[in-house]
């Protein structure tokens, strides 16, 4: 019988065929004789497999050493090289001796306080840095005649004063993802990028991204927490949780790395801490800066300072106000080069005028009753019409950037009800909004044809109707 094959046979391999007609290979003589290897035979050969096993597993083992090193090795090595884990606690004490030392250099001490700044942002770790004596050694930094000490220890104070998430009576609210905070970093990054001067290219370029990161955030609120709503009105844009308020504008909801916490959301206060420094005599130091001339950068800091002590502190807004503090702050309207501070002065009023208004609003409980009584002490909008601020505040809105204009107008929504008078007999101010009015319509229709029926422009319009309509 004649066998094609489809494949190429390997020379000197033999085959049979099965009366099945299945090709199978040719196995050769295969001994199945039982008796073919004795008892101690075999035992010989397990022993010798068992010692080849040994052999291998030493040769591995032997191999992995010289791969890897033993921990207590390990351990000693890095002790030699002064490399072991050190605790935040251990390296702040380190922080603060290298900053206290008479044998730092300045270079050494600011180098030293600019890393206290990211430790004493965590709650706890500003706890220790108070219990470790680094805060009046901080406080006692703000009279050293060094600018750059000065406006360094300006920052780890207001660092210390401030802390990421406001918890308050919102515990279900505590642990926000960190995306969350991410988007709402890059839209404050973004107010800290247009207090400076930038081409009309650039300020496009940074609306847009604004723009863009402000719907994502809303995005994001929805779909992570269905239970809190965005709400736009006069007062603002506000995260609110069923009657509570909860966060101030996106805008304030940032790592104080990016730039100055402005808002009383993410940043908020850190009430331990606050009462020490203000027993430390930390908020005269911070108006003796903001008063006297100092670099721009040095007035930036210790406003933040300042900023994180007020907030949510009505004692601390009582001795504010009776040592001339809206008056210094009014005063840095009168001095040239200080503009990049103007914003956040109007921001930080902003805040501690809607701080005390929402509060009232609230609903009442016995530890809430005893709050608001504490800020019935703070007579803050009678220093407020007294000093001026009624006429100074409009007239910021002649600055060009969007976002400067968006919290003027925020601050003028609130100051309509105490300066109604004013307003309505100030001819400027009419024609101010008018033409504001004008310039956001053409932007809201443009906005509206791009597809966006709610956009930013739409609501800077309807803060600039909502003011006309009050004042007629």
């Amino acid at each position: 019988m004649e066998i094609f094959f489809s494949f190429t046979m390997p020379q000197q391999l033999h085959f049979f065929l099965s009366v099945q007609e299945s090709l199978w290979p040719r196995l050769g003589k295969v001994d199945v004789n039982a008796n073919s290897f004795t008892s101690e035979e075999l035992k010989k050969a397990l022993a010798k497999m068992k010692e080849s096993e040994k052999a291998e597993r030493k040769a591995r083992e032997e191999e992995v050493r010289k791969k890897f090193r033993p921990i207590e090795q390990l351990k000693e090595e890095f002790e030699k090289l002064n490399m072991k884990m050190e605790t935040d606690y251990e390296i702040m004490l380190k922080l603060i001796s290298k900053f206290n030392s008479s044998a730092s250099t300045l270079d050494e001490k600011v180098a030293a306080l600019y890393d206290l700044e990211y430790y004493v942002h965590q709650v706890d770790n500003a706890k220790d840095f108070l219990s470790m004596g680094g805060l009046q050694l901080v406080i006692e930094g703000l009279n050293s005649s060094e600018a750059s000490l000065k406006e360094h220890a300006a920052f780890v104070l207001g660092a210390a004063l401030s802390r990421f998430i406001e918890t308050g009576d919102y515990s279900s609210m505590q642990t926000v993802p960190w995306a969350f905070h991410q988007i709402a970093a890059n839209l404050s990054c973004f107010e800290a990028l247009q207090v400076f001067e930038q081409g009309d290219e650039r300020k496009q370029q940074l609306t847009g991204n604004y723009l863009f990161l402000k719907k994502l955030l809303v995005t994001v609120n929805y779909l992570l927490f269905p239970q809190v709503s965005w709400v736009s009105s006069l007062q603002g844009s506000q995260w609110v949780l069923g009657s509570q308020w909860l966060l101030t504008t996106p805008s304030s909801a940032l790592p104080a790395q990016c730039c100055d916490c402005k808002g009383p959301g993410a940043c908020t206060s850190n009430p331990k801490v606050q009462i020490e420094a203000i027993e430390g005599g930390a908020l005269q130091k911070l108006l003796v800066i903001l008063a006297t001339e100092q670099p721009l950068a040095v007035r930036k800091k210790a406003l933040f300072a300042l900023s994180s002590m007020l907030r949510h502190f009505p004692y601390a807004q009582q001795q504010f106000l009776k040592l001339g503090g809206l008056q210094v702050l009014r005063s840095l309207f009168r001095q040239k080069g200080m503009e990049p501070l103007h914003v956040r002065v109007v921001t930080l009023l902003y805040d501690l005028l809607m701080e005390k208004m929402l509060l009232e609003d609230s609903q009442h409980g016995e530890q809430m009753e005893e709050k608001i009584q504490q800020y019935r002490q703070v007579r803050l909008v009678p220093v407020v019409v007294e000093q001026g601020w009624c006429a100074l505040v409009p007239s910021l809105l002649a600055m060009p950037e969007h976002d400067t204009r968006e919290k003027v107008l925020k601050l003028v929504g609130v100051l309509v009800g105490f300066c109604r008078e004013h307003y309505q007999g100030d001819p400027a101010l009419g024609t101010t909004l008018s033409l504001l009015r004008s310039e956001y319509e053409e932007l809201a229709a443009e906005e509206q044809r791009e597809g966006d029926k709610d956009g930013y422009f739409r609501e800077l319009l309807g803060s600039i109707n909502t003011i006309i309509q009050e004042l007629r």
